[in-house]
């Protein structure tokens, strides 16, 4: 009997690395950073950028994502929900507030995941990782170096044909 493969097996070493950190964190840059051997946050970008435009990829995260349960994901709702920081005050008492950053990336990651906002989801795009993975102040910048990139390898591609 064949045997078959996952559509994680089907990746580089690297791509079921930034795949598994991706579930997990939820950041593409981050993910690229830790197993594509850069410390440069726009080279990263890029690679994160490049790698969620693959099919593979998207179909690696995608059944991954499948294999969530329900009782996991209202689990991790409710630890969403509850999610808190602690803050040392000046006078060394500590104050536990909401953190309502985390609570917002639970929820929003779950949601996504699992598809639940009521919309198809939407083809992978440049356009949409920019604006998902980089801060406005950011993303002017990420689409200006990779329309430099592109020029630099169309004019190199050019002069070899002479």
């Amino acid at each position: 009997m064949e045997k078959k493969t996952t559509p994680l097996q089907k990746l580089t070493k690297k791509q079921r690395g930034f795949v598994k950190d991706y579930i997990k964190t939820g950041n593409g840059v981050q993910s690229a950073m830790k197993n594509y051997d850069t410390d440069d946050y726009s080279t990263a970008g890029s690679i994160a950028v490049e790698n969620l435009q693959k099919p593979a990829i998207q179909n690696a995260i995608m059944s991954i994502a499948e294999r969530i349960s329900d009782d996991d994901l209202v689990r991790v709702h409710n630890e969403g929900l509850n999610a808190s920081r602690t803050i040392k005050s000046t006078d060394e008492s500590t104050i536990v507030e909401p953190d309502y950053a985390v609570r917002h990336k639970y929820l929003d990651s779950a949601y996504k995941i699992k598809r639940l906002y009521g919309e198809e989801p939407k083809e992978i795009t440049k356009e949409n990782v920019y604006n998902f993975f980089f801060e406005p102040k950011f993303q002017q910048n990420i689409r200006s170096y990779d329309e430099n990139l592109k020029n630099l390898i169309l004019n190199k591609d050019d002069t070899t044909k002479d």
